[in-house]
């Protein structure tokens, strides 16, 4: 088993673990509120997005996550992750990435560049901003509507129904912490 660095273990419990029930991590809190998103949502979001058991067997976030074409990956590094990133992307445009599973396809411009879109932070600032776009071209004053169209914004019938599917897998992940 590949040791994970001691960087790597302070971000990992900044962002998935170490704290108790009723609290959401820092950094959620500091994201969200500078992006004027409520915390437990968008904490809420990133563990339906990338979330990953832990040995507490809780489901937490995790930062270098990758779906490539539907596959989940999980890595113990952001180098591993970036890795596997950049020898997919030649041949494969979908993927989602980090703690939000970002879009490469979709939001290649906001992500900037692949290493960036694995910084943790970065990530989840750029998915907070996602959702705060999907609250706002609502106009519904509903973050449940902003969750689903974070998820699949079309407004086809099959977007209807993963936008239903999604927010009850956000729902649940918002009652367990």
């Amino acid at each position: 088993m590949k040791r994970v660095s001691p960087r790597a273990a302070a971000l990992v419990l900044l962002f998935a673990a170490g704290w108790s029930r009723a609290e959401i991590p820092s950094a959620y809190v500091s994201i969200a509120q500078a992006q004027d998103v409520p915390a437990k949502i968008l904490y809420a979001v990133a563990c339906a997005e990338s979330g990953r058991e832990m040995s507490d067997g809780k489901i937490r976030p995790w930062p270098w996550a990758l779906n490539v074409a539907g596959e989940a990956r999980f890595y113990s590094s952001r180098f591993a992750a970036y890795s596997d990133l950049t020898s997919e992307l030649p041949t494969q445009s979908n993927i989602d990435i980090g703690l939000g599973q970002i879009n490469w396809y979709w939001h290649r411009h906001r992500l900037l560049s692949a290493w960036l879109a694995l910084d943790p932070y970065f990530n989840l600032k750029t998915a907070a901003q996602l959702l705060r776009a999907q609250f706002d071209s609502c106009h519904c004053n509903d973050w449940w509507i902003a969750v689903e169209r974070y998820h699949a914004p079309s407004d086809s019938v099959s977007a209807e129904r993963r936008r239903a599917e999604y927010r009850e897998r956000v729902q649940r992940c918002s009652r367990s912490f």
